[in-house]
């Protein structure tokens, strides 16, 4: 297992992930954290033309179009950011992004089973394509994130260090928060 400060280097450069391309677009995405509260953005493959038209694009060919067009500077939610921290996650790791979910995350909390949502094409689980858990264990989980079991103190503040959006929407590290008749909820 290998910590990750949020404010590291994101060491990588696009042309190390995708040599073929001729013309990289501009990246703007620099640490963990950006990455993760999207305060800079890929551009978001879900937004493409292309996307609209072949819904089941392969993780790698989602990624190659993230960075072959201009990315954001403001935040902007992207499924991008999500994908590249997977396939980042997964070198690190040493193993495919539900493994790696599985044995450091969900193992050590008791959640046996899970459904990852993967392109029809590939039949690959990505970090963007979503999770299903049965309730018992999506409540599980959501106590762990704030209980200690998977954070320590600092991390849970800083999870919960939310960029204000518009007067009822936050986002934070992946997890958003907003009122709904009068209780703050908190979401994905």
């Amino acid at each position: 297992s290998h910590e990750i400060a949020l404010d590291s280097s994101i060491a990588f450069s696009a042309t190390d992930l995708f040599p073929h391309i001729d013309s990289i677009g501009t990246h703007p995405i620099s640490t963990w954290r950006q990455l993760l509260r999207h305060e800079h953005s890929l551009y978001n493959y879900t937004e493409s033309p292309q996307f609209q038209h072949q819904p089941t694009m392969a993780p790698d060919a989602a990624l190659e179009l993230a960075f072959t067009e201009k990315g954001y500077m403001d935040w902007h939610y992207s499924n991008s950011n999500y994908l590249l921290a997977g396939y980042l996650l997964q070198e690190i790791g040493q193993q495919p992004w539900p493994q790696l979910v599985q044995q450091q995350v969900f193992a050590p909390i008791g959640i046996e089973q899970s459904a990852w949502r993967y392109s029809e094409s590939t039949r690959i689980p990505s970090a963007d394509m979503g999770l299903s858990l049965r309730a018992n264990d999506a409540l599980r989980f959501m106590c762990a994130l704030f209980d200690g079991q998977l954070l320590d103190r600092e991390q849970r503040r800083e999870l919960l260090n939310f960029v204000l959006l518009n007067d009822n929407y936050a986002y934070g590290l992946g997890l958003a928060r907003k009122q709904v008749q009068g209780h703050i909820v908190y979401f994905h």
